[in-house]
């Protein structure tokens, strides 16, 4: 993996972090010397002197934006997200529609917010 220098010490929240690609990004990151915020509902398994893990689920408005308001960060990585088990719409319940778009939709929506009205530049991928 290449090393870009300008990652190091740069601060990076990852969302999903705790498997499939918001773990790759958490490793990859680390492999820079960022220092990353790993948030997913489940535990995370991995650990790292410069990684700090939070347990939160992204679909608790009150919790995320509280979380918010304590986190500043130069990268984002809005990675987490809920699948429907690819169930035919006819059978996907209203709660679990709700859920999809509360994590899939409307936390990118509120943490790009915060990070937008702290009125400093930080990269969202």
């Amino acid at each position: 993996m290449a090393v870009y220098a300008d990652l190091k010490d740069k601060r990076v929240l990852v969302t999903g972090a705790a498997g499939g690609i918001g773990q790759a990004q958490v490793k990859a990151f680390l492999k820079q010397g960022a220092k990353v915020i790993g948030v997913d509902r489940r535990e995370s398994q991995l650990t790292d002197a410069l990684l700090t893990s939070v347990k939160l689920d992204l679909s608790d408005h009150d919790a995320l934006v509280a979380f918010m308001q304590q986190c500043e960060v130069d990268i984002v990585c809005n990675t987490a997200g809920v699948l429907d088990d690819f169930k035919p719409i006819g059978e996907t319940s209203e709660a679990d529609f709700a859920d999809i778009l509360q994590t899939n939709l409307n936390a990118v929506f509120t943490i790009t917010k915060h990070l937008i009205q702290q009125n400093r530049p930080t990269r969202v991928c």
